[in-house]
């Protein structure tokens, strides 16, 4: 066994076998030459036999020297303090989960799992509007509509009615006879507009207002015959009856208005559509 000792101080051991050739040292990274040593005086024959019984060393090198050894306290010191450490943090952790929240202290179930959200956008469709070819549509002053829901017309007075309508609708004013109990006359008055009604008879008539925009003669009304407004309906009956007065001393001229006026001296409310188009 040949000894090759290194200028940083590292000492190898190589067998006779790899004599000439060259290692490097680990630390220094120096080139070594395995050299015989300088020849010693002959062993005795007991050291030869011990030296025959020697087991070979095949590699380069078989030895090295720890210089680090006087720090394997230390080092072991350090480890034992790391375990220690990571095991204060899985108790922690334990009792972490181990100890309910304030929100938990409910007695119902939580549920653990999450809803999933669909993030996948709904499709979005834009709404069409269509519009009526009857939008703004009016009739003239003075057209009598709903002729066929009443079946029934009835003037050959004297009496005037002008209506002034101040709204923002269109009107159908209806007179209905108390003491014929039914509607005799229908007339259309636009908005912002005056008419007069001529010709009424004589007698007691609860004056009623169907009011509305957009009018179509093709829907259905709730008489239950074609003709009525799209938009803005509405019902409404004036409280009192009016009597109309047509005889050898004169006859009565009325003026009503659609809209509230300081002072005025008639009321209405609002009606079902069954009582307007009651015949």
């Amino acid at each position: 066994m040949i000894n090759i000792k290194c200028s940083c101080g590292e000492v190898y051991h190589a067998d006779e076998r790899f004599v000439g050739q060259t290692i490097k040292c680990r630390f220094c990274n120096s080139l070594l030459k395995v050299e015989l040593p300088k020849e010693e005086p002959k062993r005795s024959s007991e050291s030869f036999a011990a030296a025959d019984v020697e087991p070979q060393t095949r590699n380069i090198p078989i030895e090295k020297r720890n210089v680090y050894s006087k720090y394997v306290p230390l080092l072991f010191i350090a480890g034992i303090a790391g375990i220690i450490y990571l095991l204060s943090l899985y108790n922690n952790h334990q009792n972490t989960l181990a100890t309910p929240s304030e929100s938990n202290n409910s007695s119902e179930p939580t549920n653990q799992n999450p809803p999933v959200s669909n993030n996948t956008p709904e499709p979005y469709v834009e709404a069409v509007k269509v519009v009526s070819p009857y939008k703004g549509n009016q009739l003239q002053n003075g057209t009598s509509p709903l002729n066929n829901c009443f079946n029934y017309v009835e003037y050959g007075g004297n009496v005037t009615l002008t209506i002034k309508n101040g709204s923002s609708s269109d009107a159908i004013i209806c007179l209905y006879n108390v003491g014929k109990g039914r509607t005799v006359i229908n007339e259309y008055v636009r908005k912002n507009t005056n008419h007069t009604i001529n010709h009424i008879r004589q007698g007691n008539y609860k004056i009623r207002v169907l009011y509305g925009n957009d009018w179509n003669p093709t829907i259905t009304n709730s008489c239950g015959t074609n003709g009525n407004f799209e938009s803005d309906v509405s019902f409404s009956e004036f409280d009192s009856p009016e009597y109309f007065t047509d005889n050898e001393t004169g006859y009565s001229t009325v003026t009503i208005t659609l809209y509230t006026v300081a002072n005025g001296n008639v009321s209405t409310s609002k009606i079902e559509s069954n009582t307007f188009f009651g015949k």
